[in-house]
């Protein structure tokens, strides 16, 4: 199996797209449906909303790397997916930033969290974590 760790890294900064699914641009879900299947061989619904509802339910104290984590960004839905990395970080396609990766604690991700699923069993070790891009508090106003 690839490096998630070092697969990921390389599409840091491509921007967001709205309803985008490849490298020529990408939004939340295109993303992770992307890596998903990049690096697991795995096949994910296409929104954030179809993938909340598929795997396992985990609570946000036993997240493991390749979990997926879910925002509330647009009123009371889920409306933003990440990829869970370990040591409370999570990558993802921004508004703002394209393909980043950001903290679970940051004030406005920390207020957003909608919950989590396991859609992998085990099959992502527990990696060191990424050194963030930048460890600037930062707030993504625009996460979808």
């Amino acid at each position: 199996m690839k490096n998630f760790f070092s697969d990921v890294k390389q599409f840091f900064g491509i921007r967001y797209r709205f309803g985008g699914q490849s490298t020529e641009g990408f939004d939340c879900s295109g993303f992770v449906r992307f890596m998903y299947d990049r690096v697991f061989s795995t096949k994910l619904p296409r929104t954030s909303i179809e993938m909340a509802s598929i795997g396992q339910k985990v609570e946000r104290s036993e997240l493991k790397p390749g979990d997926l984590v879910f925002f509330q960004t647009r009123g009371n839905r889920i409306s933003h997916v990440g990829i869970f990395v370990g040591n409370d970080t999570f990558v993802h396609s921004s508004v703002s930033k394209g393909i980043t990766e950001d903290r679970l604690q940051q004030k406005y991700y920390d207020t957003r969290f909608a919950g989590a699923v396991r859609v992998l069993d085990n099959i992502i070790p527990d990696f060191p974590s990424l050194p963030l891009q930048s460890d600037r508090n930062t707030e993504d106003k625009e996460a979808s």
